[in-house]
């Protein structure tokens, strides 16, 4: 088991979910380039042997038309690989260049019944993602969706879909939309089995190879490094991971885990 590397490859979302945080993401986050095929190159050259390559992060990974040929790299490489989408921008074509992989994880979210997503009912997503549903990709497969239950027009198709557990992500999410918000206190740990339990850590990198935290992080509180100009062990090691690390430790603390829900206490 390698490290954990999830990737934003896009610099905009164009879904809008109620529980995603995207207007934060995008103040913070001003670029609009995408991750390119040698940039990537670069960056999973850097991270250690059998890792996990996770394309999802904060928006739709498939609006980057070089995702299938990323994920065809990384496989080659032999590490696992995971696609998180909802599959706008995805090409057929495309989809049939990878779906022979023996993906770890590849879910595909869909629209509710109480519109937390607002995606529009075209012919060609529902041809793909009817063609996604008859044509499963290799390895483990789900759909999943945030409320209710999937939309009328798309139900046929992701059969089995489960809600997901919304929360506010780590505090980064504003309103009462009835998201788990939680503040821990004491001696923390990461519950989510990608960052501080992997032997070699983990990390989000965005479209410019900059490392944040994880996931959660669409505030961008606690940048790690640049995967295009640093090592993968120069990140892991920054002053800012000492930082979290020791956090763990202390309630008055201020990082992104003391309001994350995944977060255990004790």
């Amino acid at each position: 088991m390698g490290a954990y590397l999830e990737i934003t490859a896009s610099p905009r979302c164009p879904n809008k979910c109620l529980f995603c945080p995207q207007e934060l993401f995008e103040q913070r986050y001003p670029h609009t380039g995408y991750l390119s095929l040698d940039e990537f190159r670069t960056a999973i050259g850097k991270i250690p042997e059998q890792s996990t390559v996770v394309f999802a992060g904060f928006t739709e990974p498939c609006m980057n038309q070089d995702v299938p040929d990323m994920i065809l790299d990384a496989a080659a490489r032999g590490h696992q690989v995971m696609l998180l989408t909802t599959l706008v921008g995805l090409k057929l074509a495309d989809y049939d260049r990878i779906r022979h992989i023996n993906f770890a994880h590849f879910s595909v979210h869909i629209p509710d019944n109480q519109e937390s997503m607002i995606l529009a009912q075209t012919r060609y997503y529902q041809g793909v993602l009817r063609y996604v549903s008859e044509n499963p990709p290799n390895g483990v497969f789900l759909f999943n969706h945030h409320r209710g239950q999937p939309r009328e027009d798309v139900a046929q198709y992701a059969h089995g879909s489960f809600p997901l557990i919304l929360h506010d992500r780590a505090g980064n999410l504003e309103g009462d939309l009835g998201a788990v918000k939680v503040y821990h206190h004491g001696n923390i740990q990461c519950g989510h089995n990608f960052l501080f339990q992997r032997p070699h850590g983990g990390g989000m990198m965005l479209p410019n190879g900059d490392v944040y935290l994880c996931c959660s992080d669409f505030g961008l509180q606690h940048r790690l490094g640049n995967l295009l100009t640093d090592s993968w062990e120069e990140i892991m090691n920054c002053q800012e991971m000492k930082t979290v690390l020791s956090g763990l430790g202390r309630s008055e603390s201020d990082i992104l885990c003391r309001r994350c829900y995944l977060a255990k206490e004790g």
